[in-house]
């Protein structure tokens, strides 16, 4: 039997099964008569997961208070025991991001004499803020930090035992900021930094360098016997180290430092002491032994480098003169580790493919992963753990916070997870879709994969169930498509892997279409589900520079179509075709435009067997989005990348510029058009926001009330007109209607 006769039959029992759940999804509506745009303000909808996530903290007064951090939306508080968070930055003044609405918060720590106390540490621009209200409000206290040292992240900060007036604050000098010509430096793959250690000794009014060396430095731990005993640990997963030399296959790396001096003189602890590997990316001191520590090691290319294997899990029960390896990292990164505070016994480790619990202090461990070796909540793969927080009243409780988004509840020490992130996003959203007849359902795909809200945005369900030949991570998802006419069949493009993944079922399980690489479009023919069509072009192609490089120049670029609902495709339009957006006639299947980098927009009349040029004008060099208007499909909007949006009134065959409104050179990412009312068009710029349109996109305004973050990626409309969801770059979803 053909591969083709197999996918039939399998495609009519997933249909009929797809009917019956359909038939128990509750049918929203959305309020009668309102389209999108009549509403008063843009819901942040606080999801899906994702962002860059970095630490967590509780409040020592009241433990069901947590705080989280986002280098994408800033800081994050919780009420609820750490389910549900809200954003808390006013006072921040540091903003960052193509609409300068990003707040680029990486650490925090809360003072342990006075939990209404935090201070936070901001990436990139070597400032300090500081809250005495719980992070409700906040006041920058960094006078003393050396600004010549920008790019400057801070990472971390730790108050002594014996004062609040005396803090540590660790940091990255990225390579621009150490280099005597401002210039970038790469080791084999990623940026190599420098680091600092500063302290004030008056609560933050004033800060003085204490230590500079050839790696970042996060985490400092005071003995509390003797508070002239320090530690700080060097290094992290995605830097290298000032002093790598490549040429000479050296890591570089720093090790942990140690000073019995309050900070005059330091000894660096490395591989005389028992550490293989001197990134140490976690550093956590035992709260009942001052002596006993524990560290994570690695780096995504040092670590393996030759072989060599020297990441895992160290640790010292002797203040660090030997360290013991106790956890070997084999196709893992170990990003943290942690004791329980109030059960030091229990210490939890975290790397890319597992969890780990050790009940003996951390001398021997157990491991908690899925088969894949992947970890975290059903539905999602974890990104890079980068920070832990025991509970304090429950050593079986215990928070992850990712790299990537998501913060991870285990209440069973470790074996299985919950996503706590309601509320809490920076998500980078590169697409959603919506469904007939259900305004209330939206995918949206970012880089923590796929994700689907039945409830407007309310809540997510995540989708990334990975089939078996599927590579581990199955995140960073480039491209997605769902069937405009079936909630549970959908299309999604992962990064840097071969084919189209197809699900029937709702992303309970995907399998997989192989085409070539990389998919940057895909759409489905509304009036016929079974065709499909999918771009083949790498982002990076998509620049005037990359023109006439070879590797830009390669037959299997252009569009493929699929006739069976995504499952097999075929080559439709080859040729060193680089295509940056599609879109499909909403009666006729075999009417297709297709924007054509550096030639203009193509058409197809027959399913994409012969194309016809309808455009040649420069400004349809770089078009990022098309869209025709399901009322009037004579009519064809055009929107991009250089600035600009023009529209066809005859199908392609000429187009005239409109835009009366809009900034000339503001990129359109994205357009749609109301299904009920061909007047009524919005459009998604990454540098102002969302933009509407009353007169069939002659004129424009902006539709910005209520949206935090301006830099909007994609849109996407309910089928009746009357919600509007736009995905932004770094917070997530935001929603205008109720469904």
């Amino acid at each position: 039997m053909s591969l083709r006769n197999v996918s039939a039959i399998r495609l009519m029992v997933i249909t009929f099964s797809v009917a019956i759940l359909t038939a128990q999804v509750t049918h929203v509506g959305s309020q009668a008569g309102v389209p999108a745009y009549q509403n008063e303000s843009w819901v942040r909808t606080g999801g899906p997961i994702g962002g860059l996530g970095y630490d967590i903290r509780y409040n020592f007064a009241d433990p069901n208070i947590w705080y989280v951090t986002d280098a994408w939306s800033g800081f994050h508080i919780s009420t609820d025991n750490g389910l549900t968070w809200t954003p808390s930055n006013q006072g921040i003044t540091v903003i960052f991001g193509p609409t300068g609405d990003s707040i680029p918060i990486f650490s925090a720590t809360v003072d342990p004499h006075d939990p209404n106390v935090i201070w936070i540490g901001t990436s990139g621009t070597g400032q300090i803020f500081r809250s005495s209200d719980g992070g409700h409000t906040w006041v920058e206290m960094d006078n003393g930090i050396d600004r010549n040292l920008r790019p400057l992240t801070f990472r971390g900060f730790t108050v002594d035992p014996r004062t609040s007036d005396i803090v540590y604050a660790m940091g990255e000098i990225s390579s621009p900021g150490w280099t005597p010509d401002g210039g970038e430096r790469i080791g084999l793959e990623m940026d190599m930094t420098q680091g600092v250690v500063y302290r004030t000794t008056d609560g933050g009014r004033n800060w003085t360098l204490i230590w500079r060396g050839d790696n970042l430095a996060r985490y400092c731990w005071i003995d509390p016997r003797d508070p002239n005993v320090l530690y700080v640990s060097t290094g992290i997963f995605d830097r290298e180290a000032a002093n790598t030399d490549v040429d000479a296959g050296f890591p570089g790396g720093v090790g942990i430092l140690k000073s019995t001096d309050w900070g005059q003189t330091w000894r660096v602890l490395e591989h005389e002491n028992g550490l293989l590997d001197l990134y140490i990316g976690s550093l956590y001191m035992n709260p009942a032994n001052p002596d006993v520590l524990l560290a994570a090691a690695g780096q995504n290319n040092w670590s393996t480098y030759g072989g060599a294997n020297t990441g895992g899990v160290y640790l010292t029960v002797d203040g660090g003169e030997h360290w013991t390896r106790v956890l070997p990292a084999e196709d893992e990164i170990f990003g943290a580790v942690e004791y329980c505070d109030n059960f030091p016994e229990v210490a939890y480790a975290a790397s890319t493919s597992a969890v780990y619990r050790s009940d003996d202090g951390g001398h021997t461990w157990q491991r908690f992963g899925r088969p894949n070796n992947t970890w975290g909540p059903p539905g999602i793969v974890a990104g890079f753990p980068i920070d832990m927080q025991c509970d304090p009243r429950d050593p079986m409780r215990v928070f992850v916070n990712n790299y990537l988004g998501g913060n991870f509840l285990s209440e069973d020490g470790g074996q299985t997870w919950i996503s706590a992130s309601r509320g809490y996003t920076g998500a980078l959203v590169h697409h959603l879709a919506t469904v007939r007849g259900y305004p209330g359902v939206v995918y949206a795909a970012s880089r923590s994969g796929v994700y689907r809200s039945e409830n407007g945005g309310d809540d997510w369900i995540a989708l990334v169930n990975p089939p078996d030949d599927l590579p581990a991570k199955f995140n960073e998802i480039e491209a997605l498509a769902v069937n405009p006419s079936d909630m549970y069949h959908a299309l999604a493009v992962p990064g840097d892997f071969g084919g189209i993944l197809y699900t029937f079922d709702g992303g309970q399980t995907w399998e997989i279409s192989r085409v070539p690489v990389p998919v940057r479009v895909i759409a489905f023919a509304p009036s016929d589900p079974n065709t499909v069509y999918a771009a083949v072009t790498p982002d990076r192609c998509l620049e005037p520079e990359a023109i006439d490089v070879p590797e830009c120049n390669r037959d299997v670029f252009g569009l493929y179509v699929s006739h069976d609902g995504g499952i097999t495709f075929e080559p439709t339009f080859e040729g060193h075709a680089l295509i940056s957006a599609v879109a499909v006639h909403p009666a006729d299947p075999n009417v297709v435009y297709a924007a054509v980098y550096g030639a203009g927009i193509a058409m197809s009349a027959d399913g994409g067997s012969t194309w016809t040029m309808v455009s040649g004008d420069r400004a349809f060099v770089s078009v990022e989005a098309l869209e025709i208007d399901p009322n009037d499909p004579n009519v064809i909007f055009a929107g991009s990348e250089m600035g600009g949006i023009y529209r066809s009134a005859d199908g392609g065959m000429s187009w005239v510029q409109v835009g009366a409104g809009l900034d000339a050179e503001a990129p359109v990412s994205s357009i749609v058009v109301d299904p009920t009312n061909g007047q009524i068009v919005y459009l998604a710029s990454p540098l102002g926001g969302v933009f509407l349109s009353e007169d069939r996109g002659t004129s424009w305004q902006a539709l910005n009330n209520g949206l935090t973050h301006r830099s909007a990626n994609v849109l996407a409309l309910s089928y009746d007109g009357r919600v509007l969801y736009v995905g932004i770059e770094g917070d997530g979803v935001y929603r205008l209607g109720t469904p």
